[in-house]
């Protein structure tokens, strides 16, 4: 071969790694993407107290609760992981009574489908109707942080909780 040749398929070769499919995936998104959900964000509202505590990523996953608290009306507890997945970001969580019985059988599963200025939009996996389809976290500052739900048929008012951050 000559090295005029060998030029040529060196080159080739090299090409062959820069191209478009041996580039990252555009929509891939990482835990780092979200990182500042983590603290403990806290909101009083209709004479009760809300507690959502995120975790800083750690080993693929950033675990979270939420505490709502309205006395004599209602007491939702939830248990929160985010997980990466590959290319992909998975939040699951379920909801318990406060005696820890679950009320769904199987954990609601969202995908991490845009991140963009301080806002984080998760779409529901299985779009069943029973749950909202987008559940979006936004952190306006340090020290805020705005959890929106529509309602799942999209008719009702959205669920919007505005935490500040426990002091």
């Amino acid at each position: 071969m000559t090295v005029r040749r060998m030029a040529v398929v060196s080159i080739a070769a090299l090409l062959s790694f820069a191209s478009p499919r041996a580039l990252p995936d555009e929509t891939a998104f990482f835990l780092a993407d979200i990182a500042w959900m983590e603290g403990h964000w806290t909101m009083e509202r209709d004479g009760g107290r809300a507690d959502e505590v995120w975790m800083a990523p750690l080993d693929g996953s950033m675990v979270g609760s939420l505490r709502w608290v309205v006395p004599g009306q209602m007491h939702v507890l939830e248990f929160l992981v985010i997980e990466q997945q590959g290319a992909e970001v998975i939040l699951r969580f379920k909801h318990f009574h406060r005696d820890y019985r679950a009320w769904e059988d199987s954990p609601n599963i969202y995908r991490l489908v845009r991140v963009e200025d301080g806002t984080a939009t998760f779409e529901d996996v299985d779009c069943n109707g029973r749950i909202p389809q987008f559940l979006i976290y936004s952190r306006q500052s340090s020290d805020q942080l705005t959890f929106r739900g529509d309602s799942p048929d999209g008719q009702g008012e959205p669920l919007i909780l505005e935490y500040e951050r426990a002091k």
